[in-house]
């Protein structure tokens, strides 16, 4: 062979040794055989550049393969026929690695007929196929999936292009105008492009704000929830022990600053201030599900408390309570309970102390306002010895509605008051026996009939409310009204009513509570009327706590509005013959019984001292 011949073919496998990627070792072995055998037949010569052609399509297979997925299926490179087609090959320049996307799914798959053959275009290696697989591509179904939708829209796809047996281009993907074409692809036939990414990392952004802001939604309307949930706090009844103040109720604790927030339970509440109003001690009562004490007296080494609670999940679903009578020390620790239970609902409302013992009073009935049993149920009222053991029960009233509200002791024997039926006011008399005397009923009260009674000179006064009916109604008319008025009423020892006196306006006023003290009588209780002859600043449906005195006789000497704007409600009154005392509670962050944690929506329990000529002391 000619010298300039074998000097081309010397040039021209360099070339192609740099340009294929082909190691330097081997292209110089492969060169310096050529230059060797210059006078090999054509067959050899063929043989060799067959040979090398072999190598090159092997390197080019290795590097398709080890950026593939392992689990993607490739088939084998075919031999390029002609020679125009390995010159061209032989040409092309190095094979860079290209992109893929690591979150493509797994069973995703390109079918390549043995037909099909797989071309380096313009720098990008893609498998072709002529028959693509179709109907692959799943539903997503998680956000990862999400993610990887949105990935696919802004991969740039390269061209693709395969060439035929004849040697000519043939696209394997047909365009398409108005109408989707579903292609299978797998990890190698897409890559990210810099764009692409941005609008990725715009979407992942997105997403995660809109995941946050759900968060935050969620969030949000709970606190709303719990910022729009009224919590409750009251003080029922309170005393006098020496110069300190003792008061119970119920409560969340919400604002507590000595027991836990019971958060949607409400939990009895026994509390001690000094003269001075600051708090001694606060107990909780943490036994049960929902608890409240309803009245408290002081005895020579403590103090009895009475109320009533749920203690069991299925008492809670059926409504069902049982009445409590506690004794504590005066450190605030209890010394003795006991539970006191005659039908379903029971409960203890006032507790007095005797020369033995105590007696409490209440009611029990059966939840739900089933069928009461009417040698049981009713009106209670329950004799107990120093220690805590019953002596005596008994009972009056309705079996449905029956109810003892309040109790004095008057020559050893008990006048009870309260209510017989929905609307009836009564006052029962008992031996010291607990034996049943007799019974006045007094029609028309509201659905809580009596509420107080004390004795004085030998008469019993009596305090509630009375229903304000249009002149003619009858038994069987309906009776239900807005307008009552509060209600005072003198009674004699045999029960025959000496006087009665009404206070209100047009809309609804009752009297909680009545002291006796020297010849004089205090009255509180609420009114929502605005033609009561009281300056109240609520819009006529709210209450207002009123404080009123009488003299013996019935007449008014002086009455005062308590509260404020919202609801607030005066429950009991006491005295140590310097100041008058006030429990109850109130949600007005306005008016003259507001304290600095007034917040115009929760109910505080209220303990107020007020002069003799109403004017206010302390407030707590």
């Amino acid at each position: 062979m000619p010298s300039n011949q074998k000097s081309k073919n010397k040039k021209n496998a360099s070339s192609a040794a740099k340009k294929n990627t082909v190691s330097k070792k081997s292209s110089s072995a492969a060169t310096e055989k050529k230059s060797s055998n210059s006078n090999v037949s054509s067959k050899k010569k063929n043989a060799v550049k067959k040979e090398t052609t072999q190598k090159k399509a092997s390197i080019q297979e290795k590097t398709i393969k080890s950026s593939a997925s392992n689990k993607g299926k490739i088939s084998k490179q075919n031999q390029v026929g002609s020679k125009s087609s390995k010159k061209k090959q032989s040409t092309t320049k190095k094979v860079p690695k290209f992109s893929t996307i690591s979150n493509v799914k797994e069973d995703s798959k390109v079918d390549v007929s043995k037909e099909s053959e797989k071309k380096v275009v313009k720098g990008d290696l893609t498998p072709k196929s002529k028959d693509v697989d179709k109907n692959r591509i799943q539903k997503v179904g998680n956000l990862k999936s999400v993610f990887q939708t949105i990935q696919n829209k802004f991969v740039k796809k390269k061209s693709r292009k395969t060439v035929s047996k004849s040697g000519k281009k043939v696209s394997t993907i047909p365009k398409t105008r108005g109408k989707k074409t579903e292609v299978a692809t797998t990890k190698k036939s897409l890559e990210i492009t810099p764009k692409s990414k941005k609008w990725l990392i715009c979407i992942s952004v997105i997403c995660g704000l809109i995941i946050l802001l759900e968060a935050g939604y969620f969030i949000y309307h709970q606190i709303e929830r719990e910022r729009n949930t009224i919590y409750y706090d009251s003080l029922n009844s309170l005393i006098i022990d020496d110069t300190d103040i003792v008061a119970v109720g119920s409560g969340n604790f919400k604002y507590s600053k000595y027991n836990d927030y019971t958060k949607g339970l409400e939990k009895a509440k026994f509390i001690k201030y000094d003269s001075s109003g600051e708090i001694i001690f606060e107990k909780m009562y943490d036994k049960g599900i929902n608890t409240t004490f309803s009245s408290v007296i002081s005895v020579d080494d403590g103090y009895i408390v009475v109320g009533s609670g749920e203690f069991s999940e299925e008492e809670q679903e059926e409504g069902g309570r049982e009445a409590i009578i506690i004794k504590y020390d005066k450190e605030g620790n209890i010394v003795w309970e006991k539970y006191y239970q005659v039908v379903t609902n029971t409960r203890f409302n006032k507790v007095i102390a005797t020369a033995d013992g105590y007696v409490a009073i209440g009611q029990s009935i059966y939840a739900n306002m089933e069928m009461g049993n009417h040698t049981t149920g009713g009106g209670i009222i329950v004799k107990y010895d120093l220690d805590g053991n019953e002596v005596w029960h008994n009972n009056h009233g309705g079996m449905k509605s029956g109810n003892f509200n309040d109790i004095v002791e008057v020559n050893g024997d008990f006048y009870v008051v309260g209510k017989d039926a929905t609307d009836s006011g009564n006052l029962v008399k008992f031996n010291k026996d607990g034996e049943y005397q007799w019974h006045k009923n007094y029609s028309y009260t509201d659905g809580i009939g009596f509420t107080g009674i004390v004795s004085l000179d030998q008469a019993l006064y009596v305090v509630g409310s009375k229903k304000i009916l249009p002149e003619g109604t009858g038994d069987d008319d309906n009776r239900d009204t807005t307008n009552t008025d509060a209600l005072l009423v003198k009674y004699d020892l045999n029960g025959e009513i000496i006087f009665e006196k009404n206070f209100g306006g047009s809309n609804y006023e009752r009297y909680n509570s009545i002291l006796a003290y020297r010849d004089e009588l205090y009255v509180v209780g609420h009114t929502s009327s605005k033609d009561a002859g009281l300056k109240i600043n609520t819009d006529g449906e709210l209450m207002t706590g009123i404080i009123v005195r009488y003299d013996s006789e019935g007449n008014i000497l002086k009455k005062e509005a308590l509260g404020g704007s919202n609801n607030d409600n005066l429950t009991d009154i006491t005295t140590d013959s310097v100041s008058l005392y006030i429990s109850g509670y109130s949600n007005s962050d306005d008016g003259n019984i507001t304290t600095a944690i007034n917040n115009g929506k929760d109910y505080f329990g209220k303990m107020i001292k007020l002069d003799f000529k109403f004017r206010t002391l302390m407030i707590k």
